[in-house]
């Protein structure tokens, strides 16, 4: 009768252990996945500044507008 009870608490503590066990994955889970959503929203983010910026420096570069600086500016080149 002995050996049954000390199996039985000793099964009872395996599953406590392993229970916390598989709490503690869990909320690791969680936290990673809260963790790749935010890093998914940064680099969402960060595309789209990228794009912005992409499209300012095509704007800026359009050959007649750099024509026109340098025609516009350019008595100061020659002083």
């Amino acid at each position: 009768m002995r050996y049954d009870t000390a199996c039985i608490i000793t099964l009872f503590g395996l599953a406590v252990t392993l229970g916390a066990a598989l709490l503690a994955v869990s909320q690791d889970v969680q936290n990673t996945q809260v963790e790749i959503a935010r890093l998914e929203r940064e680099t969402h983010e960060a595309r789209d500044r990228v794009h912005t910026l992409e499209v300012e420096w095509h704007a800026l570069n359009r050959p007649d507008r750099l024509e026109a600086l340098m025609e516009a500016h350019g008595d100061a080149q020659a002083e």
